[in-house]
């Protein structure tokens, strides 16, 4: 195999929705071509499964958010 394509970062700003689903779909299909696919975001997202199957390395963050009294 060649060297990567180049190195992609994302950050998921939350679990689900449309950022989350563009992010997996740009992952899952830039993987193959050769880019190294990096996604940061929440504990659970629901396209956490889809991304580890495609071999994109996820970092799992904690959630910072103050808690309100």
């Amino acid at each position: 195999m060649s060297p990567p394509v180049g190195v992609t970062r994302f950050k998921l700003p939350t679990p689900d929705g449309g950022v989350a689903e563009h992010v997996g779909h740009l992952a899952t299909h830039l993987a193959p071509h050769g880019w190294e696919m990096e996604v940061a975001g929440p504990q659970e997202a629901s396209i956490y499964p889809q991304l580890a199957a495609a071999g994109v390395i996820v970092h799992r963050l904690p959630d910072l958010t103050p808690a309100r009294s």
